[in-house]
């Protein structure tokens, strides 16, 4: 091979790299999604969370990047992060029966009790499990607060939904104490 074939050559290859290097630019905000779901599937939160930046990047209103990265940072713990994550996906669109039962449970992780109590103007299509949830950790919020008849009307409220599962049964135990 002679000093120009390899030349021709490595120009080639340098070409090829450099066309797939931007055509990895490329991706819509879908396919950063996508590819962030599939990085969940196999753990990599990591990888998950760069995808759903890109995502935002490129439309920054997309409410499905925005709830799927705020469920990432629930998951991890990091309740900052989903709170603005959850509360953006909130307020560009996202089904609220699915956001604010996430949004209470980091509301109440970190403290944000008037947040908390806003969700019940919001919860409309809540699931009875959800809305029993959100109740309860309002309920904890209200006795925290030291607001004893707040706290007295939210169990009243939480004993009556029917389906609540365990936060319904936990309204009873409050009532006890």
């Amino acid at each position: 091979m002679t000093i120009v074939n390899k030349k021709i050559i490595n120009l080639a290859a340098s070409a090829i790299v450099a066309t797939a290097l931007v055509g990895c630019g490329d991706k819509t905000s879908a396919e950063y999604v996508d590819s962030a779901n599939k990085s969940l599937e196999n753990k990599d939160y990591k990888t998950a969370i760069i995808e759903l930046k890109n995502a935002i990047k490129q439309e920054p209103n997309e409410a499905s990047a925005r709830f799927l990265l705020g469920k990432v940072y629930l998951d991890l713990k990091q309740y900052s992060f989903a709170e603005k994550e959850l509360e953006r996906a909130l307020d560009y669109g996202y089904a609220a029966n699915e956001v604010i039962p996430l949004l209470s449970k980091v509301y109440q992780k970190n403290g944000t009790n008037k947040s908390l109590f806003k969700l019940t103007s919001k919860a409309k299509g809540l699931k009875p499990k959800d809305l029993a949830e959100l109740k309860f950790y309002q309920i904890q919020a209200y006795v925290k607060a030291g607001n004893d008849a707040k706290a007295n009307a939210m169990i009243d409220e939480l004993k009556g939904i029917s389906g609540g599962g365990p936060y319904s049964k936990l309204a009873f135990v409050y009532d006890l104490i």
